[in-house]
């Protein structure tokens, strides 16, 4: 029941940091960490946020590697993506 209870409220809490910061690891895990959206409503997002071509010509996609915190992206690009 506790372990029930700290997953849900893990689920509900976010952490807005001053700095931009993406995790290392692929954009999917960045951007829907526990898979609740489909490619497509992923990508309908990242259209409203101009960030559709760019994660497209990145070659895999949404399972384009993110290096540590981010670095293969600009702090515009990283601005974007984290809010």
């Amino acid at each position: 029941m506790f372990f029930f209870f700290l997953l849900c409220l893990r689920q509900m809490l976010a952490i807005i940091p001053q700095d931009p910061f993406l995790f290392s690891g692929t954009i999917r895990e960045n951007l829907d960490p526990y898979k609740h959206y489909k490619d497509e409503e992923i990508f309908e997002v990242l259209e409203k946020c101009h960030l559709r071509d760019l994660v497209g010509n990145l070659g895999n996609g949404l399972e384009s590697i993110i290096v540590e915190r981010g670095r293969n992206f600009s702090v515009g690009q990283k601005q974007v993506r984290t809010k």
